[in-house]
């Protein structure tokens, strides 16, 4: 197999690999330099030290550019896989913005009314009208359950206990519904709920339900005639080009591809499929800015899934996005065992994703992140550039496919853009984000330490002037560390790279270098027989 590859392509780009250690002494980023906002980086790793977060993915967009994507620490701490900015997450009740435009479809089509009855002989869900018991039930409309006001309250019932059926594992239900019902079925647990007594007069109040969104995901299957995952499927992810989005998978044998690990509680306990409209979705951050796009009026570009006035109804009414008048941006989070999510549409043309691994108990994290998301809009020069254009992204690549997998994208005028090179199972694998070349590079894998050097010092000749490093990996493979990575033509001199370093070494060298103006942009770790091997690149 070939290490080394010659070719012409582009990369305006800096990327990472973070395998590192259980300590999490240094958070690396991953993905595109985004000149201008190169102070984004120190303000998302600091926010995941203090809230001891595994892996992140942050995507912020401009005038509905993407202008910054990055992933940082792991996506999977025992492979020591590093995330990408197109790594994959549980997105917890972001998931409830999309079944939002799901129904606002439905509405702009005529299919539904926001003031439609639910329930009852002429309602939407008429199928459920004789298990009724509380009869205020047949009042309930579209818009009461859009806004959390249809009478369902998971803090407290009507005898004072918390109540969430079709969610959270220490109230969960799913006992008493197969008792009752015989199995835990979507289909169940609407029944068993809908012989329940309201907690509230629906439009009386606004208590945060799942289950209310739950109830709005069968109505799309029954006015659609499509699962719920379809529907989103033919109608927001493929007319938007994303493939990523899914329901997601409910233990660890069952993640996506580029799906990342979850940490902290009980992440594999949750029914994902029958969360699926309130909580069951996983994504990447860019794929998650391309639907906040889709419903930015103001936006200049790209494909938008509802009318304006539709938008106005939907954003100016409270349906489902809550309103930060501090920031002036829509927004909404989302939270599981494993998982803190945030996405932010703001009225100056910013929009923030925030996925990360991790939650905590804490609902200071989600006020503080929030903070730390449109702090990345402070004090910088927007890039010019749209990091959705021509990327391509290739997961689990193994070893001995790589060279095959890169001869192909680079034949079509594609270059690796971000590299992340982990061991399983003994073998090196590569999750890889190509993009379109417009610069010639140099790109290679497999090269031992030595042989690494070797290269870094033969284009560093004055033949080779010009020649940066853009992108480095490390993996350890039978007892070796190797690595692949990317030197490109942009005649930018001011940069410095270390590699095959100690966590020692690496501080001192990083210490150093900061005091002479440099930034760390990417860096790479990997652990082999107890040891820690650093690779890095810093730029000014």
């Amino acid at each position: 197999m070939k290490s080394i590859v010659l070719v012409a392509c582009f990369f305006a780009a800096i990327f990472f690999s973070a395998v590192t250690t259980f300590a999490q002494p240094q958070i690396f980023p991953s993905g595109i330099l985004s000149s201008g906002m190169e102070t984004a980086d120190k303000k998302v790793t600091d926010f995941m030290k203090k809230w001891s977060i595994e892996g992140g993915s942050i995507a912020v967009l401009k005038d509905g550019r993407l202008v910054y994507a990055k992933g940082f620490g792991y996506a999977d701490v025992n492979e020591q896989r590093a995330v990408t900015p197109y790594s994959v997450f549980r997105i917890a009740s972001v998931t409830k913005p999309v079944t939002c435009i799901a129904i606002m479809q439905l509405v702009e089509k005529g299919v539904i009314g926001l003031d439609d009855k639910v329930f009852g002989a002429t309602g939407l869900l008429p199928e459920y009208n004789n298990l009724i018991t509380d009869n205020r039930m047949r009042s309930i409309t579209v818009r009461q359950i859009l806004k959390h006001q249809g009478g369902w309250n998971r803090k407290w019932d009507s005898n004072g206990k918390a109540y969430s059926p079709e969610f959270e594992p220490t109230i969960n239900k799913k006992d008493e519904i197969i008792a009752s019902e015989g199995e835990y079925t979507r289909k169940a647990t609407m029944d068993f709920m809908v012989k329940r007594k309201l907690d509230f007069k629906p439009g009386d109040s606004t208590e945060y339900s799942n289950f209310g969104y739950f109830v709005l995901g069968r109505i799309i299957v029954k006015k659609s005639g499509l699962t719920y995952e379809n529907y989103l499927r033919q109608n927001i992810f493929e007319p938007l080009g994303i493939g990523s989005m899914k329901i997601g998978s409910d233990n660890a044998s069952g993640l996506a591809a580029g799906e990342v690990n979850y940490y902290g509680g009980n992440p594999f306990t949750y029914s994902m499929d029958m969360m699926d409209a309130h909580g069951g979705l996983i994504a990447s951050a860019p794929a998650l800015g391309l639907i906040m796009r889709s419903v930015d009026k103001d936006c200049p570009i790209g494909k938008k899934l509802l009318k304006p006035a539709t938008i106005d109804t939907m954003f100016q009414k409270g349906l489902c996005w809550g309103r930060n008048n501090t920031y002036k941006t829509y927004q909404h989070n989302g939270r599981l065992s494993g998982t803190s999510s945030y996405i932010s549409l703001g009225d100056n043309g910013f929009s923030i994703v925030a996925l990360f691994n991790r939650t905590n108990s804490d609902s200071d994290i989600y006020s503080e992140m929030n903070d730390m998301m449109w702090s990345l809009t402070k004090d910088i020069t927007v890039p010019t550039h749209n990091l959705y254009d021509n990327d391509a992204v290739m997961w689990r690549v193994p070893n001995a496919q790589y060279q095959a997998k890169f001869d192909e994208m680079k034949a079509k005028g594609y270059r690796p853009a971000v590299i992340e090179g982990f061991t399983e199972n003994g073998n090196a694998n590569f999750d890889v984000v190509f993009r379109k070349a417009e610069q010639g590079f140099v790109a290679f894998h497999n090269l031992t330490a030595e042989q690494y050097q070797a290269k870094f010092d033969e284009l560093q000749k004055p033949n080779y002037k010009g020649w940066d490093l853009a992108t480095i990996t490390n993996y350890a493979v039978n007892g070796t560390v190797y690595y692949a990575g990317v030197f490109v033509q942009t005649n930018k001199p001011n940069w410095a790279a270390k590699h095959h370093q100690s966590e020692n070494e690496f501080n001192a060298s990083r210490q150093q270098l900061v005091a002479q103006g440099y930034k760390l942009v990417q860096g790479s770790r990997t652990i082999l027989n107890g040891k820690t091997y650093i690779a890095s690149l810093f730029s000014k």
